[in-house]
């Protein structure tokens, strides 16, 4: 097994002989839409031989981690940069291992096997955004009862969502301000995080074995906010997860653990909050 350096030259080399075989009559009429179909088949794990797809497969769950314990990512910085890494990352560790993978496909298909994993990510965000929208119902007044006015029903939403949402009072516990312990927060831990047949817990037992982690809380903090925030409007409104909205939260609620991490009896019911 060649080391990466290697492996990005067999790749060049590989690419080069195959673009020097094929004519400019061949190229000519390869149609447009043929070759969209080869890039979209591309970004999809079944395109790819067995020992490509257990890289992909191991990189997904290293895509997955760093979900959990870093910043979210753009779209664009993901499949640009931090993808790519993570594809290194694991081809780095395959090949300490010595195990090998087919040639021809790092240098054609790198970019493709980055928007599979993005795929993979939102997959994630899109599990985690239908538990967050389950849990905000059941556990904060957003919708309010016996309203008929259809105006007054709108206004109320908007009253409730603010308030919810100001200084992060959805996080609030008791009566106790910031202190990560709200009842919503342990119950989204609990479905998303160790129940269900995908739960992340399986994947990362170890990161999982006590509580979840500082990044996962984080994330699932802004999933809360991003359930609580959709219905803004009066009424529900469908939104993308996505990080330029949502990175101001993640970032302040890592500010906030941090600081609650200092306060004897909110890091008390924060840890209990986050353990399993």
């Amino acid at each position: 097994m060649p080391d990466l350096d290697e492996l990005k030259t067999l790749c060049q080399c590989t690419t080069t002989q195959d673009s020097a075989q094929s004519s400019s009559e061949e190229e000519v009429v390869v149609p447009h839409k043929r070759m969209w179909m080869i890039k979209a088949t591309a970004q999809n794990i079944r395109f790819y031989p067995p020992s490509w797809k257990d890289v992909l497969e191991a990189t997904k769950k290293k895509s997955c981690l760093g979900l959990l314990t870093s910043t979210v990512s753009k779209c664009s910085d993901f499949l640009q940069t931090k993808g790519i890494e993570y594809l290194l990352e694991t081809l780095k560790d395959f090949g300490s291992q010595g195990i090998g993978v087919d040639d021809g496909y790092w240098d054609e298909y790198k970019s493709d096997m980055a928007v599979l994993l993005w795929d993979d990510c939102a997959t994630m965000h899109s599990e985690m955004k239908k538990v967050a929208h389950l849990i905000v119902l059941a556990h904060y007044k957003i919708l309010p009862p016996n309203v008929d006015d259809k105006n007054d029903y709108e206004w109320e939403v908007c009253d409730n969502v603010k308030t919810l949402l100001q200084d992060g009072a959805f996080l609030w516990d008791g009566g106790r301000t910031n202190n990560l312990a709200n009842e919503a927060l342990g119950s989204f831990g609990m479905s998303y995080f160790y129940k269900g047949e995908n739960v992340l817990v399986k994947t990362f037992p170890d990161l999982f074995a006590d509580a979840v982690p500082e990044g996962a809380i984080a994330l699932a903090v802004t999933a809360l906010a991003a359930a609580i925030d959709k219905y803004k409007t009066g009424t529900y409104k469908q939104m993308k997860f996505m990080a330029e909205l949502y990175q101001p939260i993640y970032d302040n609620v890592i500010k906030l653990y941090r600081d609650v991490q200092k306060d004897h009896y909110h890091a008390k019911k924060c840890w209990a909050t986050r353990k399993k």
